[in-house]
């Protein structure tokens, strides 16, 4: 019964601090093939596809951009405070401006973010700002739009659109966690 209670504790004790700490992140959607289909009529920026995402090695200029589907997903819940760009970010890069578009299953624009690649943080996690808000309808998010807002040269592979659930969620999840193990505890030494 004290190893059960201690592992209870334990894993609230872990949700919590899961709660407090900024960094943790949920991956949505990967950049890399064979879940993300990029759409050749919504691409003119030079890219290439790997396991790892989309590898963008070269000279952009403002408007380039590359366009994509993958099976429509629910993104509204959890509740997501930040949605951002998990991105490797190699050689000499400027800061370069984009943005990224989320639209549905029937093209509708749910929403346009915009971001910087950050030669200086530590992070691979750039985080988005709503820029333009859509139709807002985050359940059925169906395909994205990355464009360059901004020229230069770059060497970045963007792999995942990444999200930060609110605090509230991981202690909801501590939460729940807690109450089954103390039913299992109590209905174990019942029987």
């Amino acid at each position: 019964m004290k190893l059960a209670k201690q592992s209870i504790l334990a894993l609230a004790v872990t949700a919590l601090s899961l709660a407090s700490s900024p960094g943790q992140q949920i991956d949505l959607v990967s950049l890399g093939s064979p879940t993300f289909t990029v759409d050749p009529v919504a691409t003119t920026a030079a890219y290439s596809q790997t396991g790892s995402g989309l590898v963008f090695n070269g000279t952009y200029v403002l408007a380039d951009t590359v366009g994509g589907t993958f099976t429509s997903q629910d993104w509204s819940n959890p509740t997501y405070t930040t949605f951002g760009v998990v991105m490797s970010i190699t050689g000499t890069n400027p800061d370069m401006p984009f943005s990224v578009q989320f639209y549905d299953s029937s093209f509708a624009v749910i929403n346009t973010y915009t971001g910087t690649t950050s030669t200086s943080s530590l992070s691979p996690f750039q985080p988005l700002t709503l820029a333009i808000p859509g139709t807002g309808l985050l359940s059925d998010v169906a395909g994205i739009q990355f464009t360059w807002d901004g020229g230069g040269t770059i060497n970045t592979t963007a792999a995942t659109i990444s999200a930060v659930p609110e605090p509230s969620t991981y202690a909801l999840l501590a939460l729940g966690a807690s109450a089954l193990g103390g039913y299992a505890v109590r209905r174990r030494y019942r029987a």
